[in-house]
């Protein structure tokens, strides 16, 4: 995960952790937030990560709705621990799913976080929860 999440959440500006990732242009936002089939592989690529924290994506189409799954307990150990990079990569998803044209699914996203936050104030801190708020309202 830690060289493929920048090029499955692209953003505009050049990652610290992976010097050959894709970094976007506006035109290229442009070109994602105008096709259907780019935006469809960036909600595969969040229903892949999803399953990795244990998430699941439901509700009809055009009204997405992300909450824990089953698998939430297990899962849960492995990135709701305080200060890991799971965090920032949060932020990476939420932002790219922002402003590449999903915002529905990045509010959903989002809805679900403070729920987890809700019941895991101290783990999680006050700084991530504002850097994923920040992140959904910056589209």
């Amino acid at each position: 995960m830690h060289d493929y999440i920048q090029w499955l959440f692209p953003l505009p500006e050049p990652s610290s952790a992976n010097p050959h990732a894709p970094v976007l242009s506006k035109h290229d936002i442009e070109v994602f937030r105008d096709s259907r089939h780019l935006r469809k592989k960036l909600v595969q690529s969040l229903e892949m990560m999803l399953r990795f924290y244990g998430l699941e994506l439901g509700g009809p189409p055009g009204s997405p709705i992300v909450s824990v799954a089953q698998s939430y307990p297990a899962l849960r150990a492995q990135w709701l621990r305080a200060f890991n990079h799971n965090y920032l990569r949060i932020t990476r998803i939420l932002r790219s799913l922002t402003i590449l044209g999903e915002q529905p699914y990045a509010r959903s996203l989002l809805r679900c976080l403070e729920q987890i936050y809700a019941e895991n104030r101290q783990v999680i801190g006050d700084e991530s929860i504002a850097y994923w708020r920040a992140a959904v309202n910056e589209g």
